[in-house]
């Protein structure tokens, strides 16, 4: 839109139009750069007109109007306003970059020839770019306008004031009744424009002649017509007073008229000072009241400064900061008031920008030093400048070096002890050593510490007050060596606290008791709470160098995982890092705590140095624990990493180092459950918790060694996590390791019965049908293997708890696992087999065919039966005798309570369903015909119990194989008693099955499943046979025995003691009971 010829030269775009405003609107002449967008814009924003006619005549005083207004695509718009003969308006519009009218600097009577210059002798057409080479006032011209604005206005300074901070607070300002002079009004803005910097007049717009003020966009205008909005501030020229709105108060107006006042020079002088401030606040994007006000501000500090009046801090402190046009002297001056009055105030807040200043700045730097140089030396001051200079060590400036205030500290402390010295000013060293006490190391003036510790601590022999500051600096600041001589001045001892003297006596080896439990960390708290971790850190140290390792018990460890966790750790870094490697030796081991390597862990966790925590942990697992003691090392690490003060992050960060290392699946199991559990399982930790799982079970199968090592309460922690995620594979992996877990149990976990165990399992990962039974299916798992007792209060519990779903499967799975004595069905079916074999050769001898033995002869039948045993082996028979009979008759008791409760029919159709397999059996007489059919398919095995040679009560059988087939016989019997048992309170057991037809068939399914195909043909048959044999021998039995012969008297004695002649099963097992006891009289 526009370009230079020369630095003060412009060629500009610009066009002229005919009827601006109107229908008839028409550009009749304008430059080649001219663009219909252009005209659109300025003729919309930048609308002007001429002045009005007075009376019917043109005006030959003011024949134009100007303006100058803002644009949007461009940055300014100047306008011109004339008619041409005929009367017809005609506008000039000419657009312009901001440099334009900063060059003019607001010099608007400059344009006057221009805007007055008529418009009727330009051609129609191509018109060349407009040369535009403004030039800024000097300091005459401006001193003129200042002038011509006081006569304009009778100096009225009040006047000239309310307009101006119009102007700047960018309210709408203007005239009425100025007289029609354009070089007048011009004269009248340029006079106010000169109260500003040149660079901020670019934002005042102006008109100088407005008949309609809503058709022109300007600042400031001459109002031609009566009427004005009510919200500006107006000034009447004919007048001289102001109308309209209120004036705002403006903080720059006020300065600039009081310079006025003074001489319109200083004026001057002051808005080319502060030209450079106003383009930077421009630059800052500030409005022009602020940038303004700044300006002000700054003219009444630089004066404040220049005659030594005190300034507010706060403000010197933000030029020093933000104000990038102070010249250099007054930064100097500016810096160097800021830190005297602030050593003498007290306020040292705002003092933080100096080391930064003087990092850039070598006159800052070298004046400033020479202040707190002088000051330091200073008695009244010297506490001062150590802790202005204290604030600039401890929290430097990014990137800015403060070494060079170092040495200020030191010669300020040495100032105060010199001067307590010289006066022995006991309160005064006592004020200073308690101020030094609170000082960081980082103040690196350990030095000078030192020297005062060393030649002040003999004044603490009669003062206690003076002894703690003394012993609170030393342990702080002096290296071991120093502080255990300092510590072995008796005297000075003395007025220690008696649990610090009692500790120091046993560090320098002058106690001969042995040492209380805790005694070094009972000595740390005798100062308070926040310097307990400094002390019992130095204490632990000393005990480590002189190899007092009986000092380091239990509190002191603990006591260390604190002291790592506070604001001391990092310098004990050192400590922490010679513990671990000289302590964790297996001779120290048997010496030290329990808890040694586990505390030891920890302060390596507690200080974050997770990386080196894992290598202890591989030292350990390499050199302290053999492969069949890392659950032991798991555990302490479990509790290491439980009882490190972590937040989550940390705690993830401390896994992650676990997992990128080489410890072994379980120490890596014990940090990962202990993290966990320190982070009370907390969901932000799942990451943690996935990866745990991964490790409960490996080549995804439940190791239930891990539930052994960690507890069960664990496992079900870790399972609460699964079940969230809803994962299904993951939950029934826990699922199974806690079921082989419990297996491995007598019954009870830690604090739970294995039903209850259960119970938590079912109602944590129970989330869906298919859950449920996949649950189901490895209860039954349990209910397979584990004890009687157990297995019955598994199924009974769950039963009760979770409804027939639960008590159909596990029901169905007790049953069978006692109908085959725990066994697989191979050993059941050898047991079936060799009982039903023994069961018939006994039933034979009492068969109603046959004769039944005599008394002497069934004696010496048995006596001369082969066969040697032993007086314990006579015993057992005995037992398993008198357990067969007993058994025997508690089962057909079963059976006929079940079949007298039906009718004969129904007996008959439910032989009938158990042949087919279509109803559960109810007892086990039924179990054993249900497998036979099972296995026959459906075919019926039939009993022959005659024989044509009399039957021998043992077969062909010698005592020794009678006494394993009894044993096999009684463990069997004793299945299928408590299978269905004929307790009181069990009705419903006899009334129904607990269980259905298909989940007992599957569970026969289930354990035929698990055999190999061979066994499977080998014992197919025999199944099927010996099944329903054995159920109709135990009939058959039952149906002829009594139970009363298994009393101990009447009959049943009779026979016990061999005096009477058995005549059934049942009888003759009491009479054989009494034999190889030993009980039958001669």
């Amino acid at each position: 839109m526009a370009s230079t010829t020369s630095p003060r030269s412009f060629q500009l775009e610009h066009f002229y139009i005919v009827n601006p405003g109107q229908l008839t609107m028409q550009v009749f002449a304008s430059s080649r750069g001219v663009t219909r967008e252009l005209i659109h814009e300025c003729t919309r924003i930048a609308f002007i007109a001429p002045p009005p006619l007075r009376g019917g005549d043109f005006n030959q005083v003011m024949p134009a109007a100007f303006g100058v207004f803002r644009g949007e695509t461009v940055d300014y718009i100047i306008a011109r306003a004339q008619r041409l003969g005929d009367g017809t308006p005609v506008a000039h519009y000419m657009p312009v970059p901001s440099i334009v009218l900063r060059w003019l600097g607001g010099s608007y009577t400059k344009l006057e020839t221009f805007i007055n210059q008529p418009i009727n002798t330009i051609k129609p057409g191509e018109q060349p770019p407009f040369v535009f080479e403004p030039t800024q006032p000097n300091t005459d011209e401006q001193n003129e306008a200042l002038l011509n604005l006081m006569r304009y206005t009778k100096s009225n300074t009040k006047m000239i004031g309310s307009l101006l901070g119009g102007l700047v607070q960018a309210m709408g300002v203007g005239v009425i009744n100025a007289p029609p002079s354009l070089k007048d009004r011009l004269s009248f803005v340029e006079g106010l424009l000169a109260l500003l910097p040149v660079p901020a007049r670019v934002a005042i717009t102006i008109c100088t002649s407005v008949v309609d003020s809503q058709q022109i966009r300007a600042q400031f205008k001459f109002f031609d017509a009566a009427t004005f909005p009510p919200s500006y501030i107006v000034y009447d020229w004919a007048n001289r007073r102001l109308i309209g709105g209120e004036p705002p108060e403006d903080v720059y107006s006020k300065f600039v008229v009081s310079q006025l006042r003074l001489d319109t020079s200083v004026v001057v002088e002051q808005t080319e000072k502060s030209a450079r401030t106003a383009v930077w606040r421009a630059m800052r994007k500030d409005d022009l009241a602020n940038a303004l006000a700044w300006i002000a501000r700054r003219f009444t500090l630089d004066s404040m400064i220049s005659t030594n009046q005190p300034a507010p801090l706060q403000e010197i402190a933000g030029v020093l900061r933000e104000d990038p046009t102070l010249p250099d002297d007054l930064r100097v001056a500016y810096a160097k008031h800021l830190v005297t009055r602030s050593l003498v105030d007290g306020d040292l807040a705002h003092t933080d920008i100096i080391p930064t200043i003087s990092a850039h700045n070598k006159d800052v730097s070298d004046a400033i030093f020479v202040v707190l140089e002088a000051a330091a030396a200073k008695m009244d001051t010297a506490q001062a400048v150590f802790d202005m200079v204290e604030r600039w060590v401890l929290h430097p400036p990014l990137g800015v070096d403060v070494e060079r205030w170092r040495p200020l500290l030191s010669l300020a402390i040495q100032t105060r002890h010199a001067a307590v010295m010289a006066t022995n000013d006991t309160s005064g060293l006592l004020t200073l050593t308690e101020r030094l006490v609170e000082t960081p190391a980082a103040l690196g003036i350990e030095r000078i510490i030192v020297q005062l510790i060393t030649s002040s601590y003999r004044k603490a022999y009669e003062d206690a007050r003076i002894a703690r500051a003394i012993f609170l600096m030393a342990i702080s600041h002096l290296p071991m060596g120093g502080l255990q001589r300092i510590l072995s001045d008796q005297r000075y001892v003395a007025q220690l606290p008696p649990l610090i003297q009692e500790a120091i006596a046993y560090l320098v080896q002058t106690a001969t008791r042995p040492p209380k439990p805790g005694i070094l960390s009972k000595a740390a708290e005798s100062y308070g709470s926040e310097v307990q971790p400094l002390i019992l850190g130095r204490l632990v140290e000393w005990a480590f160098n002189t190899e007092r390792y009986d000092l380091l018990d239990t509190e002191s460890l603990r006591g260390m995982v604190r002291v790592a966790a506070s604001s001391y750790g990092e310098r004990f870094d050192p400590l922490f890092m010679g513990m671990t490697q000289q302590l964790a030796t297996p001779d120290l081991m048997r010496r030290m705590p329990n808890d040694l390597l586990h505390r030891l862990i920890t302060m390596s966790l507690a200080r974050g140095h997770f990386d080196y925590a894992v290598r202890q942990m591989q030292g350990y697992q390499d050199s302290l624990f053999k492969a069949t003691e890392q659950w032991q090392l798991a555990e302490i690490g479990r509790v290491a990493i439980r009882e490190a003060p972590m937040d989550v992050e940390k705690a993830l960060a401390a896994l992650n180092a676990v997992r990128e290392s080489s410890l072994r699946p379980m120490l890596q199991i014990g940090l990962y459950l202990g993290a966990l559990e320190g982070q009370k399982w907390s969901p932000e930790m799942e990451p943690a918790a996935r990866s745990l799982a991964t490790f409960w079970i490996p080549e995804r199968k439940g190791d239930p060694r891990l539930i052994a090592v960690f507890g069960v309460e664990s496992a079900l922690r870790l399972l609460h996590v699964t079940a969230a995620r809803r994962d299904r594979i993951e939950a029934l992996q826990l699922v199974d390791a806690i079921v082989k877990y419990a297996l491995t149990l007598g019954g009870d976990t830690e604090s739970l019965s294995v039903a209850e165990l259960f119970d938590q399992v079912y109602m944590i990962a129970g989330w869906s049908p298919d859950m449920v039974r996949a649950i189901l299916n490895a209860f039954c798992v349990y209910v397979r293997g584990a004890h009687s007792e157990s297995a019955r209060q598994v199924a009974l519990h769950m039963g009760e708890r979770h409804g027939a779903a639960a008590r159909d499967v596990l029901e169905a799975a007790y049953t069978v696992r006692e109908i085959v004595s725990g066994h697989d069905l191979v050993t059941f079916s050898e047991y079936v087999s060799a009982s039903a074999e023994l069961l018939i050769d006994w039933a034979a001898v009492y068969y109603e065919g046959q004769e039944t033995p005599p008394l002497f002869k069934l004696r010496r039948t048995v006596q001369g039966t082969i066969g040697g045993l032993n007086d314990s082996e006579k015993k057992r028979m005995s037992e398993n005798f008198g357990l067969i009979a007993q058994y025997i008759m508690q089962l057909y008791g079963v059976q006929q309570a079940r079949t007298n409760r039906r009718s004969r029919s129904e007996n008959e159709q439910l032989r009938a369903k158990l042949m087919t397999g279509s109803a559960a059996p109810t007892t086990s007489l039924e179990a054993l015909t249900w497998i036979g059919a099972y296995f026959s398919q459906g075919r019926v095995a039939e009993v022959s119990l005659g024989r044509e040679a009399p039957p021998h009560i043992f077969g062909n059988r010698s005592l020794n194989i009678v006494l394993l087939e009894t044993d096999h016989l009684v463990e069997l019997l004793r299945g299928l008693v408590r299978a269905f048992p004929s307790d009181t309170g069990k009705e419903n057991r006899l009334n129904a099955p607990a269980f259905s037809s298909a989940a007992w068939s599957a569970e026969i399914e289930n354990a035929w499943a698990l055999l190999d195909l061979v066994s499977q043909r080998q014992i197919h048959d025999v199944l099927g046979s010996d099944s329903q044999r054995l159920a109709r021998i135990l009939n058959l039995i039952g149906a002829k025995g009594n139970d009363r012969v298994l009393q101990d008297s009447g009959p049943g004695r009779q026979l016990y003691i061999g005096r009477q002649q058995p005549r059934t099963v049942i009888e003759v097992l009491r009479w054989l009971q009494g034999y190889f006891l030993g009980v039958h009289e001669a």
